[in-house]
Formats: C-alpha cells, structure tokens, sequence
C-alpha cells in the first residue's frame, strides 16, 4: 500500500497562485494537501511555449525527495 500512498503525493492537481514566465517556474496551492503552496515549481518546456495562468488548474509532478520540489506539466 505504501507504492499508492506515494503515487499520490507524486501526481497532484492544484490550483496556480503565481508564476515567474521569465524562470519558467510556478507555486501551486494544493487543496487536499491542506491547501499548502509549493515553491516555484518548474514549468516544462513544450514545443509551443505554454505558461499557465493565476487560478489554473494544473497537473504536477512532485518529487519523493521530501523538499517540496517538482513540475508544472499542464492544465486540467
């Protein structure tokens, strides 16, 4: 059970607070995570440039290193 536990903190949908578009990065607030944000999370890069808008919704991809560190994939 421990596999599914970690499949979904990896795979989360939130909501985009703020976006640098000169980074690529956004924060994305999590409303089943407790409605945390997280730091600038980088946007990935496309064949036809795409940067989310405040309010998206947006698929993410987190990390298991424990530092609150992944990517923005695209909108829902």
């Amino acid at each position: 059970m421990a596999d599914l536990t970690e499949m979904k903190n990896a795979i989360r949908i939130g909501t985009v607070q703020s976006v640098n578009a000169d980074k690529m990065t956004a924060r994305v607030k999590f409303k089943d995570k407790g409605g945390i944000v997280s730091g600038d999370l980088h946007i990935i890069k496309r064949l036809t440039p795409w940067v989310p808008s405040v309010n998206d919704m947006v698929l993410c991809i987190m990390l298991p290193d424990g530092d609150g560190d992944g990517f923005v994939i695209g909108e829902v």
